[in-house]
């Protein structure tokens, strides 16, 4: 029983490290720009679709797109959709 806990919690850092990677990689490709609303900070990630933030500060629209991206990622592996390659 012991061998299948630590087998789990392995695998468990390894997916954790690889998503931890890709969350890095994709938010280094993200976008910002001033647009006009109340929430002027806006980013995106270009190629991932619905994946944008807004705020009013550059920080927490980071934070946003943050929160968004890993949202972005859990919702395509319930649905078994492919996680695009950054």
């Amino acid at each position: 029983m012991l061998s299948g806990i630590v087998f789990l919690n392995c695998f468990h850092k390894e997916v954790n490290t690889v998503l931890t990677g890709h969350i890095k990689t994709a938010l280094e490709e993200a976008e910002y720009e001033i647009i006009r609303d109340e929430e002027p900070y806006y980013g995106k990630i270009p190629g991932l679709q619905g994946v944008w933030a807004t705020d009013r500060t550059l920080e927490e629209c980071r934070r946003n797109l943050t929160e968004v991206l890993e949202g972005w990622i859990v919702v395509r592996l319930q649905r078994g959709l492919p996680i695009p390659p950054q």
